[in-house]
């Protein structure tokens, strides 16, 4: 029992590292960039050995006291100032710059949100069919997504929004409240167009409608990235072969199009295993989801399964020009270091609740007893 426990925690670990293996040998393959590839490694390695730890460590305390707020208040408050200390990059002022070191922390907030609604539904479950209810929830999300819109930073807002909304769906409200909920989804979706956007991220709207309206000024990114990863063809150019992204044509090659990048490299058969690898991460966190002692841990496991279902489908199709490009990170390859340690804090948090799920060790202990 204990060597199956063993491998069923570890099996958090693996997709992850093959992701992260993947990022790295892409950044790595563009030479002129080495410090970044120290960079991520160290960010690797940090985050593995964070996620390790924290499995460890029951989290079924966060069922119980003020933690979770206590960390959601602090991430809103950290949002708020960054209006007024934070450092601009691309437009948008989503940094903390301190001692050379820089720290995202809308990417905390994500998780915070997680954690609270998890809490906040899991101490009102019978009163989830209830509108009252529903209407209370959406106050955790709409805060960071009008903080996170002021920045303004379109895809994080986007997907603070997606996660309330994926956790919501799951959480057994009934189906009649879901029609109501996607009316309002697309009514703040045309208010937030026409008066929260600014022109830029008006124009990556407008370009994703029609990817060749602006193929060298606004278009020209995702145009570049359809090339890219077209070129890659079955088998792919090759570490450090790949063109588009090695002589900079594509642009934020090791952050937003990663993946072309990659796919530039390692062609279709590498593109379908990370897509594969990214499957089995969120199968995981929904197969788990299902066998915890508490609706606590499924929300929290069906949480993270948003997050990385968002965040993967979002950037790869925007890489592929199917859907509007928004700045969101490819979990564990693009580069940075918030997003990364956040992913790895999911895995070891996902690895405990699996080790410390007393419903799911006695289903196994039952298959040993009758193996």
């Amino acid at each position: 029992m204990i060597k199956n426990i063993f491998l069923r925690d570890f099996s958090f670990f693996i997709p992850a590292i093959f992701l992260s293996v993947f990022g790295l040998s892409t950044i790595f393959a563009l030479g002129t960039q080495n410090f970044l590839f120290e960079k991520q490694s160290a960010i690797f390695i940090l985050g593995l050995s964070l996620a390790i730890i924290i499995s460890l460590i029951d989290f079924s305390f966060l069922k119980k006291g003020h933690f979770t707020f206590v960390f959601y208040l602090i991430m809103t408050t950290l949002l708020l100032l960054l209006l007024f200390l934070g450092k601009v990059y691309n437009g948008a002022q989503s940094w903390f710059h301190i001692f050379g070191i820089s720290f995202e922390p809308v990417e905390f907030a994500k998780l915070s949100l997680i954690f609270i609604l998890a809490k906040f539904f899991h101490a009102r479950h019978m009163d989830i069919s209830h509108i009252p209810t529903i209407i209370v929830s959406a106050l955790y999300p709409l805060i960071l997504f009008l903080l996170t819109i002021l920045h303004p930073d379109l895809g994080s807002a986007l997907v603070i929004l997606g996660i309330w909304g994926f956790i919501v769906f799951c959480s057994g409200i009934p189906k009649k409240y879901i029609f109501g909920i996607s009316v309002i989804a697309i009514a703040l979706s045309i208010f937030t167009f026409e008066f929260l956007l600014v022109q830029y991220q008006r124009d990556r709207i407008l370009n994703f409608v029609t990817p060749t309206r602006d193929v060298r000024g606004g278009g020209y990114n995702v145009y570049q990235s359809m090339i890219a990863i077209g070129s890659g063809g079955l088998w792919g150019k090759g570490i450090n072969f790949g063109t588009q992204s090695k002589l900079q044509f594509l642009p934020e090659y090791q952050t937003d199009f990663v993946f072309a990048a990659f796919a530039e490299e390692w062609g279709y058969i590498g593109v379908i295993f990370s897509i594969i690898i990214f499957y089995f991460i969120i199968f995981k966190f929904l197969y788990l989801a299902q066998k915890t002692d508490s609706n606590f841990e499924t929300l929290v496991l069906i949480g993270f399964a948003a997050y990385f279902i968002i965040h993967s489908s979002v950037n790869i199709g925007m890489n592929l020009g199917v859907l509007p490009v928004t700045g969101i990170p490819l979990p564990f390859m693009s580069s940075g270091g918030t997003h990364i340690l956040v992913e790895w804090i999911m895995v070891g948090v996902a690895a405990s609740i699996s080790k410390n799920s007393r419903r799911l060790n006695r289903e196994i202990h039952q298959k040993e007893l009758f193996i």
